[in-house]
């Protein structure tokens, strides 16, 4: 998967908050906001409910916030999830406090096989 390209004025905004002349841009923040609502789009059309979504922060301590989400799979088990910027796709909570990156075939496949 490509992932999407950031315009310019991002760009210049994030080298000069890599640099520490400004704070993490909201731009910046927007623009994955909406990526990631996009691919929440996606994991409705294969019949995964958002039961409920909200912007926190990642837990890196820079100051970026992402989107996170609960959501319940076709065979009922629930997930949490949140939007890793730099793999651009969304994260799966693990019991362990760990995440791995969401595969939302795996997932369909998974709950399929409990019906």
């Amino acid at each position: 998967m490509e992932k999407a390209k950031l315009s310019e004025d991002i760009k210049r905004s994030m080298d000069l908050w890599r640099k520490g002349f400004e704070p993490l841009p909201q731009s910046y923040m927007d623009f994955h906001t909406e990526l990631a609502k996009k691919d929440l789009e996606i994991l409705k059309s294969k019949n995964i409910q958002i039961l409920k979504e909200w912007v926190a922060d990642d837990g890196w301590m820079d100051g970026m916030k992402v989107l996170w989400a609960e959501i319940r799979l076709p065979n009922g088990s629930y997930k949490k999830i949140h939007w890793h910027d730099g793999n651009q796709e969304f994260f799966e909570c693990q019991e362990s406090g760990a995440s791995v990156p969401l595969k939302v075939e795996r997932l369909v496949v998974v709950s399929e096989s409990y019906k």
